[in-house]
């Protein structure tokens, strides 16, 4: 089943049951799918600002309550992971994301106009650009997002570091206790010397990680004023507040208003600063991987009894380090092809730091299980 609806170019049949319109559909058929769909974070923090920008329009009047309230109820559905299948749009985009906020704007009119009991794609009622995209900045929006999106990322992944620097230092202190003799021998290799290498990476981490919630700390300030625009933003105050307190209490952050051409670093630069505390987090943890495979490879019994399936999952974790070293050598090479508008994000850059944090922090967490069950057999054994 498909529906019929019309642009400026003409019109297309767009599936009955999907929630995004013709203009998503054509930019998908534009920039065809290369399996890097859209981080759902960056989806939903979209949501957050949207909302906040449609609930500060009915404070003052300036919509329709009906059409706000479905609009509303829409941003939060997708907000809560809602509603993701529709946003087909593909990371890789030209130059800037413009279309994944046209893909946002079609979903939540479109959700709204089944809310209020009309038919998707009734644009004459509740108009994607007109409502949903009111007194927004494309750029500037999706720059802000992005932010926010990193920024919930960028927590995880310092919980993960965390709780495997714990885990390290725990199987460290484990090691130590099995040898208690001065004469033990630290030749590479040995049990011991593996017990010591846990306790250098684990401070080397706690470094990382301090590099981390450096960087975290400035995505926490969100430059609202980058993605307002218009009559209500250009001339009225209590609009842009208002937003403001609205996205403050959906997310937590530490929004700020700026004025027209302040000093302010942009996403871009902050992006770069947080890619770099993931590099040097990769590197260490490759160097684990590497010590672990060197340990494993020692003919010890009592050895290869504690490092066997250390080494495996120390494999994987290897893998995922150079995974993630890619991605940001990648991050590297976008940088150096420049950007006109420091406001938005280039699309390839904004994916790869975002899956180097999934990816990571993923990984990291399965390493610090292994670890965990590791130490929790060798008290059983005893």
């Amino acid at each position: 089943m498909t529906r019929i609806e019309q642009d400026r170019l003409g019109t297309r049949r767009v599936p009955s049951h999907a929630y995004y319109g013709i203009q998503t559909l054509r930019a998908a058929e534009r920039f065809p799918m290369a399996a890097m769909p859209v981080h759902e974070e960056w989806i939903m923090a979209m949501a957050c600002i949207k909302r906040a920008v449609i609930q500060a329009h009915l404070d003052l009047g300036t919509l329709p309550r009906t059409i706000g309230r479905c609009m509303i109820k829409a941003a939060d559905e997708i907000k809560d992971g809602k509603h993701l299948e529709d946003f087909i749009l593909d990371s890789i985009q030209a130059g800037i994301h413009d279309a994944l906020n046209t893909n946002m704007n079609e979903v939540i009119a479109n959700r709204a106009l089944e809310l209020m009991l009309e038919d998707k794609g009734n644009y004459a009622c509740i108009n994607p650009d007109h409502h949903v995209n009111s007194d927004q900045d494309s750029n500037g929006l999706l720059g802000v997002s992005f932010r926010i999106a990193a920024h919930q990322l960028s927590h995880v992944l310092i919980k993960s570091t965390d709780q495997m620097i714990t885990s390290l230092l725990v199987k460290e202190k484990a090691i130590d206790e099995l040898h208690t003799s001065e004469s033990v021998s630290l030749r590479p290799g040995t049990l011991a010397w593996l017990g010591r290498q846990f306790g250098n990476s684990a401070r080397n981490l706690l470094r990382d990680m301090k590099h981390l919630v450096l960087a975290a700390s400035q995505l926490q300030t969100v430059y609202l004023g980058l993605a307002l625009t218009g009559s209500q933003s250009n001339g009225n105050i209590e609009f842009v507040e208002r937003t403001a307190d609205y996205l403050r209490e959906t997310t937590r952050l530490d929004i700020l208003v700026t004025e027209e051409g302040s000093d302010i670093p942009g996403s871009f630069e902050t992006l770069m600063a947080l890619s770099s505390a993931i590099l040097q987090c990769t590197r260490d943890i490759s160097k684990l991987c590497g010590d672990i495979r060197l340990a494993a490879a020692d003919i010890n019994d009592e050895l290869n009894m504690h490092s066997g399936r250390l080494n495996e999952w120390g494999e994987v974790l290897a893998q995922i380090a150079f995974q993630v070293a890619g991605l940001n050598h990648s991050i590297r090479l976008a940088a150096e092809s420049g950007i006109q508008d420091h406001r938005a994000v280039p699309p390839i850059m904004a994916y790869n730091v975002m899956e180097s944090m999934q990816l990571l922090s993923k990984g990291m967490d399965s390493f610090t299980l292994i670890l965990i069950e590791d130490n929790e057999q060798r008290i059983v054994n005893r």
